[in-house]
């Protein structure tokens, strides 16, 4: 694992299923910080990601927008 930034990822795996969004009429807004950073894998990530993206993009209808975002867990108590 390495530090990766989690709207590269994003963006990265949006752009590997833009023909596949782009046929099914809808699109991927990436809302994620430039600050939210994760210790992981990011190939696999991105992987992972795309493949949810390409699911989304199977059932969206046209006009549709697949929104990725991330949120602060909460804090451990």
């Amino acid at each position: 694992p390495q530090e990766v930034v989690l709207a590269d990822v994003a963006r990265a795996a949006r752009r590997e299923v833009r023909e596949a969004t782009r046929l099914a009429g809808c699109e991927v807004a990436v809302e994620i910080p430039e600050t939210a950073t994760a210790q992981v894998d990011g190939a696999a990530l991105e992987l992972a990601l795309s493949a949810l993206l390409l699911a989304a993009a199977a059932s969206a209808h046209p006009g549709d927008t697949v929104v990725v975002s991330w949120c602060r867990p909460p804090e451990a108590a």
